[in-house]
């Protein structure tokens, strides 16, 4: 099954490069040109992935990245930027926003393969260890405490309306 990853780049020729790197790999890319599309595909769908330019022309990309970071349904999906900006600043901001990876465009191929793989995997680890600690292995039921944050959860909902 083919890994969706959503793509935020601006320049069509850095997609291309993109798209060439990538074409061997099982993945499907989605290319955006700006963040408001991007929002927009993620209102009804959750990539496995996102990369993101930081230079966009409506909303740069760390308030993207620092918006999906604040919406808990987009709490274990990996954000990667990928770049020009090699500055060493960059990638402090962009560590403050949320961002779980950094590379820049002009990286190799073999390097933005191993990035995104690993991100992937951690994706895929961090899941299992989701699903360990709320099912309990033997009875394959969801365990005591995940009852309670899930009562403790509806309980302020409830008091919200």
């Amino acid at each position: 099954m083919k890994k969706r990853i959503l793509v935020v780049e601006d320049n069509p020729r850095d997609v291309e490069i993109l798209r060439k790197k990538l074409a061997d790999q099982p993945y499907e890319l989605i290319c955006v040109a700006d963040g408001k599309s991007a929002f927009d595909f993620l209102e009804n769908e959750i990539p496995d992935l996102v990369i993101l330019d930081i230079i966009l022309p409506d909303i740069d990309g760390y308030e993207i990245c620092r918006r999906i970071r604040k919406d808990k349904q987009f709490d274990q999906m990996p954000v990667l930027f990928h770049t020009r900006l090699e500055d060493i600043g960059e990638m402090v901001i962009g560590l403050e926003m949320g961002f779980a990876d950094f590379t820049t465009k002009s990286c190799r191929e073999e390097e933005l393969k191993c990035r995104i793989s690993g991100l992937l995997n951690t994706k895929k680890m961090m899941k299992q260890v989701v699903a360990f600690s709320v099912i309990d292995e033997e009875t394959n039921v969801y365990t005591r405490t995940y009852f309670l944050h899930r009562l403790r959860d509806e309980f302020e909902r409830s008091r919200c309306r």
